[in-house]
């Protein structure tokens, strides 16, 4: 057995055998690692080890992948990913670790995985006139493993039809050609899913530049439609499995609402959990009031985008 020193919970002290996952014993120990599951708001994708690192196991391949040899040298591993993958067998990605852990807006390219490029964009949302909200529609994750890994599946069916990995490696004019082949090969849905795809990287470029060159009228244009091609072609705002349709019904609501005043569209993953709406300043009480009126006390949090990222607070 070896003991294990949780500095995220005061100093707890656990006992667990050798070649135990650091944060499967923080999960059953309550050492206060955090993590997120699934497309709602993650936590941090790392921790520090900040004494004993002689005696943890050979960094792993996917460690590699997501962090600089700085980080190695600091004690920093990949663990949230890695819990999502395979503990809690949430087929997910990095981008929610990575946004909270570099802060401000964020642009990322994940055309090589084990390489993203990380974009920091310098803006103040406030400054422009509103404010961040994320709206808890009360959904669950825990069902909808099969929802969320299908869309990975589809997209690398479309991009297999190319002789292609991922679909990031295929240009937009050839996938439209392709369409009178590629339909009889993949479903109707994975063709959707990959327009989705390739429409939006584009699209991102575009938010990115509007936000540095303070277009922000224009940036919420942008989330408007990448939302609504998120509703119709990505189609993961909810499952055709369950009647409960929570975050359609939180669309429903905040478009209804806002009108002129900020537009709104799924966050995350999708399927359950949180929309996004970013909503002019003055109408933020209003919009909460209204919101939570319907989902519940405490279902809109009124966000601050800062500046720095995943920091130690001494």
């Amino acid at each position: 057995m070896v003991k294990i020193t949780f500095i995220s919970n005061g100093g707890k002290v656990a006992e667990a055998p050798e070649n135990s996952n650091l944060l499967r014993v923080s999960l059953k120990e309550k050492g206060g690692i955090p993590f997120k599951c699934g497309g709602g708001l993650c936590g941090t994708c790392k921790c520090r080890i900040e004494q004993g690192i002689e005696n943890t196991d050979a960094i792993k391949p996917k460690e590699r992948k997501h962090l600089r040899p700085e980080d190695f040298e600091a004690g920093y591993a990949i663990i949230g990913q890695y819990a999502e993958n395979v503990y809690f067998g949430k087929p997910c990605g990095l981008m929610d670790q990575i946004a909270c852990s570099v802060g401000d807006f964020v642009q990322i390219d994940f055309k090589k995985p084990g390489e993203p490029v990380v974009n920091k964009i310098n803006f103040d949302i406030e400054s422009a006139g509103y404010q961040l909200c994320i709206v808890d529609t009360k959904g669950s994750h825990a069902n909808l493993t099969d929802d969320y890994a299908a869309i990975p599946f589809e997209m690398k069916q479309v991009a297999g039809f190319f002789g292609k990995e991922y679909l990031s490696e295929i240009h937009f004019e050839d996938f439209l050609s392709a369409l009178p082949n590629l339909y009889e090969k993949v479903s109707n849905r994975a063709v959707l899913r990959a327009f989705h795809f390739l429409t939006e990287n584009e699209r991102v470029k575009k938010a990115a530049s509007a936000l540095e060159e303070n277009r922000f009228e224009d940036f919420l244009m942008l989330i408007k439609e990448s939302g609504d091609s998120s509703y119709k072609y990505l189609q993961n705002v909810y499952s055709t499995r369950y009647e409960q349709q929570q975050i359609p019904v939180a669309l429903a609501l905040s478009e209804y609402f806002l009108q002129g005043n900020g537009v709104c569209r799924i966050h995350g993953g999708g399927f359950a959990g949180t929309i996004q709406a970013f909503v002019k300043k003055d109408c933020v009480a209003g919009y909460k009031s209204f919101i939570e009126n319907i989902l519940g006390q405490n279902s809109c949090h009124v966000l601050k985008v800062r500046k720095q990222g995943g920091i130690k607070v001494y």
